[in-house]
């Protein structure tokens, strides 16, 4: 678990004694990242009673649902951090940058609600990759590395790498060059 939370921190870069000690006391997003790091730290080493119990309590307190069962790589990076949701089977590669309202979730047809078969994934996103303010990632797509999802997207299918996605359904804008970032907090924490 510190591991993973040195890699989340070294993302946050803060510098100096006063931004250090800001982030540590009243960075919400940052403690975001404590509450969910600490969640899914508990429900491995099988305290799952635990980990729903303080689980429920950051849903209610950061206004977002990331579920402890969710596997999330280093340098996990929340910005303005309400109402992301991130569901239980969701796996998230490194350095992953998340904006408010996104939601990574299953896709659910009414076929299924009535007992039919159908898929029923959740979504796998490869290292370095952006989600964009209020985008869906709904159902079992692959998302590769060094992807950027633009803002109210909604991807339902999967996406190659070193690309911008963007729209409703999203689709391929460009073809991102390998040393573009959208974020200067992007630096590989590996």
């Amino acid at each position: 678990m510190f591991e993973l939370l040195r890699a989340d921190y070294a993302r946050y870069r803060p510098s100096g004694f006063r931004a250090r000690l800001y982030l540590w006391l009243f960075n919400f997003d940052w403690h975001q990242v404590i509450a969910y790091r600490w969640c899914s730290f508990l429900n491995r080493h099988r305290w799952r009673t635990a980990a729903r119990f303080f689980g429920y309590g950051a849903r209610i307190f950061f206004s977002s649902d990331i579920s402890w069962k969710a596997k999330v790589g280093p340098g996990f990076y929340i910005s303005h951090g309400v109402n992301i949701v991130i569901g239980s089977g969701a796996r998230i590669g490194a350095n992953c940058t998340i904006l408010n309202g996104v939601t990574l979730g299953q896709r659910r047809r009414i076929e299924d609600l009535k007992g039919e078969a159908g898929e029923d994934g959740y979504p796998v996103l490869g290292d370095d990759i952006y989600l964009g303010t209020g985008c869906k990632i709904l159902g079992p797509v692959c998302i590769d590395d060094h992807v950027t999802v633009g803002a109210n997207s909604v991807v339902t299918k999967d996406v190659r790498s070193n690309v911008i996605v963007a729209g409703v359904p999203a689709r391929i804008i460009r073809d991102k060059e390998a040393t573009q970032r959208i974020n200067p907090r992007d630096e590989q924490v590996r």
